[in-house]
């Protein structure tokens, strides 16, 4: 029996990584070559992530100071700087781009989110730490454009997920969605109708992965009319 079960998990295992090996080979990734200069693309998308996380930077100080009087107006405004950032990107950065530019600003605000963490002393105001930390994580909305095609939750750092779990139906133009292992099948029910109506705005999907938080009403989901590839693994081993 124990031949078996070892058979049947190693042919389960090699199963998975079959489907996952021929669903990504559209998103494949090119090395590149020792010491090979980066291209003028590249350098620019980089920057355009630290300016992404400039911006929040200039942000914090007056959404903090705004925030202890009127936290509504603050939150308010911060919307509204928001939205300019993100019409801006979307009207200049090309579509084809804008999936490495959302590594690239995710890098950047990940490298900010760590100075603000450091910068909090022994004394520091635990209010303003949390207002300027909010500033950072809201300004991953940014990014969320219809020209947004590849998500991969695991590579998103915790505290950026909230955002991408809330707003997952402004990115209509998404392609690739792994939402990871979620709540580890804790939480199934009280996520399953966030995701369900997330997946009803994303008429472009065509990969979708969910690990132990997958139902059958998500299965049942489906707004483009086709059948679209899905993994459903349980805590089966």
């Amino acid at each position: 029996m124990r031949d078996v079960g070892s058979s049947y998990l190693r042919a389960s295992v090699l199963h998975l990584l079959t489907y996952h090996c021929n669903s990504l080979r559209k998103y494949r990734v090119i090395m590149a070559r020792y010491k090979e200069v980066k291209t003028l693309e590249c350098l620019a998308l980089t920057k355009l992530g630290y300016w992404i996380a400039k911006q929040a930077e200039k942000l914090m100080l007056p959404t903090s100071i705004l925030a202890q009087q009127h936290p509504n107006q603050a939150q308010i405004t911060l919307n509204q700087n928001i939205e300019n950032i993100r019409c801006y990107l979307d009207f200049h950065v090309p579509w084809m781009l804008h999936d490495q530019l959302v590594s690239e600003a995710i890098k950047a605000l990940s490298d900010l989110m760590e100075k603000t963490k450091h910068s909090l002393g022994f004394r520091g105001s635990m209010g303003k730490f949390v207002s300027q930390m909010n500033v950072v994580v809201k300004m991953t909305e940014v990014l969320f454009t219809k020209n947004f095609t590849y998500v991969s939750i695991d590579s998103i750092p915790k505290m950026m997920r909230t955002v991408f779990y809330s707003k997952l139906h402004m990115l209509t133009g998404l392609v690739y969605l792994n939402l990871g292992s979620l709540s580890g099948g804790w939480k199934t029910a009280d996520m399953e109708e966030s995701i369900i109506m997330a997946l009803k705005q994303l008429h472009c999907l065509e990969y979708l992965i969910i690990n132990y938080d997958c139902t059958d009403n998500i299965l049942r989901t489906n707004p483009t009319g086709r059948r679209f590839a899905m993994d459903r693994v349980r805590n089966r081993f």
